[in-house]
């Protein structure tokens, strides 16, 4: 009997258990923007480039499309005085010409960026010392393949080699690159790309004891080639050279909230004062080799 009366009362049950649920209206939690400043700067750059403008937290409706501030004040300032840097709508950036204010190695300049309202946000930007680094490529093998199309192309094997002659733990990154040249660009004349050379072992940061010569190599293995571009016999390799900032930078996690890296909920690492952001500066060498 006691059987009976629980098979009969469950379909009761089942029913008073559903006909309970009813829409519920949760509030967003409470969130507010924060200023962005962020910059990689260089000595041996043509511009400086600073990005100023807000997060986009994600609870507050249509704040991806409210980050920019192209009213804001943004000043660099240095050993040798100041400068406010004018926005670029094109880009989305403040920026000016180093002709108009240069940039020195080992030296440090503080960028402070100011909104309508009255926030300010700042952070610094420390730029290693330029020491004589014996930077130099070179062709260590060589072999000549059919590719898809049935022209012949040659490949390469270059080494690098440098000094680290920096007294303090200086932190490097070599890319080398082939350039491609087209035909067929928007402007009917010959237009540039480039391919990055591929790496035979892990050079993203190197570190080693003053004088100690470091050494690697990149080679043009790949067929890849971008589109409506044919291979040049021209290679171009870059030497950077920054500090712990330089390195913290490019392992941000980049989000997808448009050119705002500090889109919320992502967490990242920040060097700023008064909101997110991070500030680093580099040195740079070039050697371009034509084959």
């Amino acid at each position: 009997m006691r059987k009976f009366l629980s098979l009969c009362f469950a379909p009761i049950l089942l029913i008073f258990i559903f006909s309970c649920e009813r829409d519920a209206t949760i509030p967003p939690p409470s969130t507010e923007r924060k200023l962005v400043l962020s910059a990689m700067l260089s000595p041996d750059e043509p511009r400086i480039s600073v990005y100023f403008g807000w997060t986009a937290p994600i609870f507050i409706r249509n704040s991806s499309n409210n980050q920019k501030i192209p009213n804001g004040t943004v000043t660099i300032s240095g050993p040798e005085g100041f400068k406010i840097l004018p926005y670029i709508p094109d880009f989305d950036r403040f920026e000016i010409n180093q002709s108009e204010f240069s940039l020195k190695p080992g030296a440090t300049y503080l960028i402070e960026a100011k909104e309508a309202g009255g926030k300010t946000v700042r952070g610094q930007i420390s730029f290693p010392e330029r020491t004589a680094t014996a930077f130099e490529v070179r062709t260590i093998d060589s072999t000549t393949i059919t590719n898809y199309d049935g022209n012949t192309e040659k490949r390469y094997v270059f080494q690098i080699r440098f000094q680290n002659n920096d007294n303090a733990s200086a932190l490097y990154q070599i890319f080398g690159s082939q350039i491609f040249i087209s035909q067929y660009d928007y402007y009917e004349k010959p237009d540039t790309a480039f391919s990055l050379l591929n790496s035979e072992k892990n050079s993203d940061f190197l570190q080693g004891n003053p004088g100690v010569f470091i050494t690697t190599t990149l080679n043009n293995f790949t067929d890849y080639h971008p589109f409506g571009a044919n291979s040049s016999n021209q290679f171009v390799f870059y030497l950077f050279k920054g500090n712990e900032d330089f390195k913290e930078f490019q392992q941000i996690p980049y989000s997808s909230g448009g050119d705002d890296p500090f889109s919320e909920p992502v967490t990242n690492k920040t060097n700023v004062e008064g909101g997110l952001g991070y500030m680093a500066g580099y040195l740079k060498e070039k050697i371009v080799i034509n084959k």
